[in-house]
């Protein structure tokens, strides 16, 4: 685990705990143990729910490590895990009743919490609808034809999940591909494919589906050192278990919008174990940086799971990527839920997502059908905003024949100018990059245009 010589997160969502079960001075020493002397834990007001949350993420990643080892059990991980912070284990300050008659350490309420009341914990859910205007209307700029070094597999990109645009560049992303896609927009020539993930995926359709790392999310960094034009990052979706889709890729910018380097493996394991604790079926399509966040858009298109953004520390990310290439569970901020909307009785799931103008995020949702004879049929896309506040400005429909799984987008005087790639389900046939321009303020498009004089 990184030591962060910062403050510690304040916005994660935590069930209440009675200030009694958290000693201010406990809290202190807590702080100070694991990120150094901080201002916060110097002050009067230091807010207590910030060593819960940081203890009982520490407690339940004890119980887990030990549990997979065949080792301890919760209760000899919450005492270890006190020991080492250099507490009493046998009761005193600090201690807990627990229900079985047995003292605890005041550790034991966070946790219990954490591993039932977090996941029932109810906040209000964001609603949006779509706007009633007209289907937006997509153009083929070009299909994602690819040059395969090895000759092998099929000559194109058929299951296009995200996209970037750099300069001439455009850089794609599949579900069952372990190469980015590289394209020249202003060329018709086939793109290339440049490998991110290391690996081997079998050419049968079914088995590689079961065994493909699943990359749907491709978003860009802006500049730190080590990557100074910003960087490319693509994230597997988490939705499978034993970890073979919790893997991403870093890649930094050239100043003409090329690759620069090799990629490195980012490793999600440990903030997608958390978010799996958090969200029922995750399943991670978008990713976005705004201001200092890195937003991560959950498709909530299972049954007793919702449409869900959770907000990443954008400095400890990038941190991150300058150490261990490892996503850590307090880099998580907070998770909020989304309605948006059903087409035909199938409820609108996030797709992907791409910021503009440092104060909106462009996301992109779907109506796919979930099991049953259909499964897998799209009755409808859509394309939104959502602000800072995380609040829905726009929710515009498009043209139903196309299945939106990735965008991106830039603004340039009021109008959001799209690039957007999409999987049609068909193998046998190349994925579109397509392109739309829509204005930022819905009205415009509502009212009638002002009377030109004859």
């Amino acid at each position: 685990m990184k030591v962060r010589n910062r403050n510690p997160a304040a916005e994660i969502e935590r069930p209440s705990v009675n200030q009694i079960d958290t000693p201010r001075d406990m809290y202190i020493a807590t702080v100070r143990r694991r990120y150094g002397t901080t201002d916060v834990a110097r002050s009067s007001s230091a807010r207590e729910t910030e060593a819960r949350s940081y203890d009982s993420i520490e407690v339940f990643q004890a119980a887990r490590g030990a549990r997979a080892r065949g080792g301890w059990d919760v209760r000899e991980a919450i005492v270890a895990t006190t020991r080492r912070r250099g507490f009493s284990s046998r009761g005193g300050a600090g201690m807990e009743r627990g229900r079985m008659g047995s003292w605890l350490p005041w550790t034991q309420t966070i946790t219990r919490h954490r591993a039932k009341g977090l996941k029932e914990q109810e906040k209000p859910i964001k609603t949006a609808e779509p706007e009633e205007l007209p289907a937006l209307e997509l153009r083929r700029l070009r299909d994602l034809d690819v040059a395969r070094a090895d000759g092998q597999g099929e000559s194109h990109i058929h299951s296009a999940s995200g996209v970037v645009r750099r300069g001439d560049f455009a850089y794609v992303i599949g579900d069952d591909e372990l190469d980015l896609g590289v394209f020249s927009i202003s060329s018709p020539e086939p793109g290339e494919l440049r490998r991110v993930l290391e690996g081997d995926l079998p050419e049968d359709e079914e088995e590689r589906k079961s065994e493909k790392a699943d990359l749907e999310a491709l978003a860009v960094l802006p500049p730190f050192a080590g990557a100074s034009h910003g960087a490319l990052i693509g994230l597997g979706s988490g939705s499978a278990s034993g970890g073979k889709r919790d893997r991403g890729f870093f890649w930094a910018f050239a100043s003409d919008g090329s690759l620069e380097g090799d990629p490195r493996t980012i490793d999600l394991g440990p903030v997608y174990d958390l978010l799996r604790d958090r969200i029922e079926h995750l399943n991670i399509e978008g990713a976005s940086v705004l201001g200092d966040r890195l937003w991560l858009f959950h498709r909530g298109n299972r049954e007793g799971s919702r449409n869900a953004i959770a907000e990443l520390g954008l400095d400890d990310v990038m941190e991150s990527l300058g150490s261990d290439w490892r996503i850590d569970v307090d880099e998580l901020r907070e998770v909020r839920e989304y309605d948006l909307g059903e087409f035909d009785g199938t409820p609108l799931c996030f797709s992907d997502a791409t910021p503009v103008a440092d104060q909106l995020v462009v996301f992109t949702a779907a109506a796919e059908v979930d099991g049953g004879p259909d499964d897998g049929r799209i009755k409808g896309s859509v394309v939104g905003t959502v602000d800072l506040r995380g609040n829905i400005e726009r929710l515009r429909t498009i043209d139903p024949k196309w299945k939106v799984e990735g965008v991106h987008a830039a603004v340039d005087t009021g109008v959001i100018d799209f690039v957007f790639v999409c999987d049609q389900d068909d193998p046998s046939a190349p994925s579109p990059l397509l392109s739309a321009t829509m204005p930022i303020d819905s009205t415009v498009e509502a009212t009638a245009g002002p009377q030109l004089p004859n």
